[in-house]
């Protein structure tokens, strides 16, 4: 990895471009009709670039686009022990993007703060327990964008009133806002969780759906 980074006042700007490869991978299949599990060696090579601009003090507007913009393949064999190579390594998006607007401000004690992030993140690509690879496949419904809030209030209002207490920290945070119904993984299965009558079919995990979190935080 190597990149270059800016920062001067209220703005920063990094960019970095991305050399990896992995080698002697332990990719795990099951077989369908005994359920055996066999280890397929694997090598991986993912070449990108991650970015990152922000603007913002510590108090009033703040802005941030950061991400990433990745390519890998991988060179294995299938299950017939034939080899594969330069397939799309599996589960990796090629563009994973957030950007973020935010405020703060201080009053009553108070350091107040507001913050929207809307991701966006691309399909990936799946595997197959069939022939034991990856395939050229994408995930169903891989590609989504999210959007989340925060809010939270960082006080020292109430430290007179409770004995110690030096900080209280209160935060409401609302994910996936738009109800985004998606997935986050999944594969082509050999037919081994449902009978061989689904052999071909996608199994996937889906995504979280709208949820509000509340914590409060108190440092003594």
């Amino acid at each position: 990895m190597a990149g270059l980074k800016y920062a001067q006042g209220p703005l920063e700007g990094q960019v970095s471009f991305v050399h990896q490869k992995l080698s002697n991978l332990a990719v795990q299949i099951t077989q369908a009709e005994s359920q055996n599990i066999i280890v397929e060696p694997a090598n991986e090579t993912i070449n990108g670039l991650n970015f990152l601009l922000a603007y913002g003090h510590n108090i009033g507007f703040n802005a941030r686009l950061l991400g990433s913009i990745l390519h890998g393949t991988e060179n294995t064999v299938d299950a017939a022990g034939q080899a594969l190579n330069g397939a799309r390594v599996t589960g990796l998006p090629t563009y994973n993007i957030n950007f973020g607007l935010g405020y703060r401000m201080y009053a009553d004690q108070t350091l107040w703060s507001i913050r929207a992030l809307d991701n966006y993140q691309s399909a990936t690509y799946l595997s197959s327990d069939i022939t034991a690879s990856p395939t050229t496949l994408q995930l169903p419904f891989s590609a989504v964008n999210l959007v989340n809030l925060s809010l939270s209030a960082r006080t020292t209002m109430f430290d007179h009133d409770i004995p110690g207490l030096k900080l209280m920290r209160i935060s409401l945070m609302l994910d996936n806002l738009l109800n985004r119904k998606y997935n986050v993984q999944g594969y082509v299965s050999a037919g081994g969780n449902y009978g061989a009558g689904s052999a071909g079919s996608i199994l996937a995990s889906p995504g979280t759906p709208r949820a509000v979190y509340a914590s409060i935080t108190a440092s003594f």
